[in-house]
């Protein structure tokens, strides 16, 4: 498997951005969450960032979430995903009629 080539300024500026991280394209959705890929504008880290729409969960999937971002933010372990940054952010996008929340 050849490594990954990393995506040239021209290119992150004509793609969608939040924060420091623009996003390159989606991996995945499930009925609360789309799963992007993204990059690191300044050292070009490739990521997944994880899109959560707050206003899908009830209080104990909002709870469920603060305990999964608790517990991803403490484990270091090679088979478990490591958590980087958690941030929520509101953007005005359209995505099925409803604003979308970044955590």
């Amino acid at each position: 498997m050849e490594p990954e080539s990393k995506p040239s300024l021209s290119e992150l500026s004509s793609t969608a951005a939040l924060g420091d991280y623009v996003l390159i394209s989606e991996v995945g959705e499930g009925s609360f969450s789309t799963v992007w890929k993204a990059v690191h504008r300044e050292s070009g880290e490739v990521v997944a960032l994880k899109q959560v729409f707050l206003s899908r969960l009830n209080r104990h999937l909002k709870n469920c979430l603060d305990c999964e971002i608790k517990f991803l933010s403490t484990v270091c372990h090679p088979n478990i995903v490591r958590l980087l940054k958690a941030f929520q952010n509101c953007i005005q996008r359209e995505m099925e009629g409803e604003e979308s929340e970044i955590i």
